[in-house]
């Protein structure tokens, strides 16, 4: 099985020195990359007029200059021990405020590691807003997102719906990730102001 995962990190520092020169000079006050690792272990990519954001970005090869209209944010996946964690979308632990959900339109990239970047798509989604809003969504299922992450690994059942709710689970990655697919108008709705 295949990780994504160290190159997904080469190119998530590539899109957030992007941002912190083109974009958030524009919308915050102040703001800094964070750079200490305990910080981005607690979620924070940057932080910005007193508040930590942690960058999303759809940055898989596939999906430069072919974004899609949704975001997949993490429920659980299976780490080197072979041990399932909670993903970093439910877990209580971080100390995330706001995430920044990233789409690549128009970039040049080498076999998926972006070499340059002429146009994205932000938006700043409020964390608290956006869980409250899928937790009421997933709140008539019987069993929790965890579980049903646990089910959908040991069944390869995949996707799952619950209410308008797409559940994923990439079989195919040594992480085994399961997410839940949420549509741009989706997140929208928790879009923060600036």
């Amino acid at each position: 099985m295949i990780s994504n995962r160290p190159l997904d990190s080469k190119v998530e520092t590539v899109v957030t020195n992007w941002l912190s020169t083109y974009y958030f000079s524009k919308i915050f006050n102040q703001h800094r990359v964070v750079t200490e690792k305990h910080l981005q272990c607690l979620g924070v990519d940057i932080q910005a007029d007193l508040k930590n954001y942690d960058i999303k970005a759809q940055a898989s090869k596939k999906y430069l200059n072919n974004p899609t209209n949704t975001f997949s944010v993490e429920i659980s996946f299976i780490n080197r021990d072979r041990e399932e964690n909670i993903g970093w979308f439910i877990n209580p632990n971080l100390a995330t405020d706001a995430y920044i959900f990233v789409w690549i339109p128009e970039c040049e990239h080498d076999d998926g590691m972006i070499t340059d970047i002429n146009k994205v798509e932000a938006m700043i989604v409020d964390k608290s807003k956006l869980i409250t809003a899928v937790a009421k969504e997933f709140s008539s299922y019987g069993e929790t997102s965890l579980n049903l992450a646990s089910r959908m690994r040991a069944t390869a059942q995949t996707p799952v719906w619950v209410n308008s709710l797409k559940f994923v689970c990439s079989l195919q990655l040594a992480e085994q990730p399961v997410n839940i697919v949420l549509k741009k108008d989706f997140l929208k709705k928790f879009d923060r102001e600036y």
